[in-house]
């Protein structure tokens, strides 16, 4: 089953969503720190996998692949 990865913001507790879809199988590759521009507090926030979880409310969409 494929979920979003999330983040919450340390400002508003309010999740942000990553735009990484992934399963439980494949979430190991992702190593690193990564930054995003939260749009709740509208600050960058540094984030790694330890913070972040899997959520199924967002939904994956059908859009087709880049070139």
């Amino acid at each position: 089953m494929v979920a979003m990865v999330v983040i919450k913001c340390p400002e508003t507790d309010r999740e942000i969503p990553t735009g990484i879809f992934t399963d439980l199988l494949r979430v190991h590759r992702f190593v690193g720190d990564a930054v995003l521009r939260c749009p709740h507090c509208d600050q960058e926030h540094r984030w790694s996998m330890r913070d972040a979880y899997l959520s199924l409310k967002v939904k994956p969409t059908n859009r087709p692949k880049r070139r």
